[in-house]
C-alpha cells in the first residue's frame, strides 16, 4: 500500500487494525475517519483483504503463544501446590493412586507435548 498525499496509508492501516481485531464496518470506518462504503470498497480488493486476514492471523498467534505460556505456567503452579498438599483427602488420594496421580500424569505427558510442539 503506498502513502498518498491524503494520508491513504494510514487511514488503510487503521482500516485493517480494525477489521483485523473484530471491528465492523461501520466500526473501521469511524475509526479511520473514512465512510463505510470506503471500507467495504477497499475489502473488495484482494491484497486488501488478504493484508486483513495476515494481521488477524498475526494477533491470534500473538494471543496463541500468550495463552500457552500462561497455561504451562499454571500448569507448574497447580502441580506444584498438589505435591505439596497438606489435606488428608489428597495424601491419601496420593498414596492409593487414585486419578489424581494419574491427572498428574497426564498433565506431564501434555505439557511435554505442548512444548515439544513449541520447538522448546
Amino acid at each position: 500500500m503506498s502513502t498518498n498525499a491524503n494520508g491513504k496509508r494510514a487511514r488503510d492501516e487503521l482500516i485493517v487494525a480494525a477489521l483485523a481485531t473484530g471491528s465492523t464496518y461501520d466500526e473501521a470506518a469511524k475509526k479511520a475517519g473514512v465512510s463505510r462504503a470506503t471500507v467495504a470498497r477497499r475489502m473488495s480488493e484482494w491484497e486488501f483483504r488478504a493484508h486483513v486476514a495476515e494481521e488477524r492471523e498475526r494477533i491470534v498467534d500473538g494471543v496463541r503463544g500468550t495463552l500457552v505460556a500462561q497455561a504451562l505456567a499454571a500448569a507448574d503452579v497447580l502441580a506444584e501446590l498438589a505435591a505439596k498438599a497438606e489435606s488428608e483427602t489428597v495424601r491419601w488420594q496420593q498414596r492409593r493412586g487414585s486419578s489424581t496421580t494419574r491427572c498428574d500424569e497426564d498433565l506431564v505427558s501434555t505439557r511435554l507435548a505442548v512444548r515439544r510442539s513449541l520447538g522448546s
